[in-house]
């Protein structure tokens, strides 16, 4: 027999609350990865990207330190990447994934 929708109990840690939250934590990362760009980042939820970062926005981005010590005194070699903002965002919002890799369809 079936399970009744009325009589069903949500869990502890039901998919309403850790889906928000789980895109609070992502926004928050990709926030401090577009840093850079020194402005307020305006999210539409339902195009899923930035408002406010055009084509022609770059972010650079430290891809190492190279840290080493040189007679006692820490140097730092820190070679940068420039790369464009709003491609850089896409890519880490909807992530291409190699071939072999996919994500289930969302449910409707």
């Amino acid at each position: 027999m079936q399970e009744s929708a009325e009589s069903r109990v949500l869990s502890k840690s039901d998919f309403s609350e850790a889906g928000p939250f789980n895109e609070m934590v992502v926004m928050g990362v990709l926030a401090v990865r577009l840093q850079g760009l020194n402005k307020e980042l305006e999210w539409n939820g339902e195009k899923m990207e930035f408002a406010n970062i055009s084509a022609e926005d770059k972010v650079r981005l430290t891809i190492s330190d190279n840290f080493t010590i040189v007679d006692g005194d820490p140097r730092f070699d820190r070679p940068n990447l420039t790369i464009n903002a709003k491609e850089f965002a896409s890519e880490m919002i909807k992530h291409t994934y190699r071939q072999g890799w996919t994500l289930p369809d969302m449910p409707a």
